[in-house]
């Protein structure tokens, strides 16, 4: 259990980084990397996170077939377009979670399905940080791991203070040591290091 929850920290951190990366306005030709979406310009808002979310799957594809380490199982690649298909052929965020709970499902050991399933809960929810929270935590499988990928997500994308008084607190009450503004920034500052 205690390595479940460590690598689901990881990953957290991971999607965390990848999504505070996105943001930086550097030229292509400074890395020698292709462009996301964000620094490319193509769409904005919860449009840019999920292109995004896309072009940071299809590249850690391409590089691990690359090295020559490819992951197994399913694409995440494909199971993340799959999601964003299934939530906008939707009419309601109970229709998005039953959909990709059917479809997807969030309940296993591999990071594809819970990824996949997260964001498209995100998107369902318009980046909403409270819907997607909570809907993550109801959709069924690995709710732990979808909730949390799902809330990091929204949080990066919405900020911690559009989470309502009460959570934040909560937060605090909860984890004393940390001093969230700071640890935002530091994580901004790595991912972008990182680069």
């Amino acid at each position: 259990m205690k390595l479940k929850k460590l690598l689901t920290m990881l990953l957290t951190l991971t999607m965390l980084f990848s999504l505070a990366a996105c943001g930086r306005k550097e030229k292509p030709a400074e890395t020698g990397q292709t462009p996301s979406p964000v620094q490319t310009g193509e769409g904005t808002g919860l449009e840019a996170v999920l292109r995004s979310a896309l072009y940071g799957a299809r590249e850690g594809e391409r590089r691990g077939m690359a090295e020559g380490t490819p992951a197994p199982g399913a694409s995440v690649y494909s199971r993340l377009r799959k999601a964003i298909e299934i939530v906008y052929d939707c009419d309601s965020m109970e229709q998005a979670e039953r959909r990709l709970d059917q479809r997807l499902g969030g309940d296993s050991s591999m990071a594809a399905p819970a990824v996949s399933v997260a964001i498209g809960l995100f998107a369902a929810a318009d980046g909403d940080p409270i819907k997607t929270i909570v809907s993550a935590a109801n959709v069924g499988g690995d709710t732990d791991t979808i909730a949390c990928i799902a809330g990091a997500i929204a949080g990066a994308y919405s900020g911690f203070s559009a989470l309502p008084e009460r959570w934040r607190s909560f937060f605090d009450r909860a984890n004393p040591e940390i001093r969230w503004e700071p640890l935002a920034r530091g994580l901004t500052e790595t991912a972008l290091l990182m680069r």
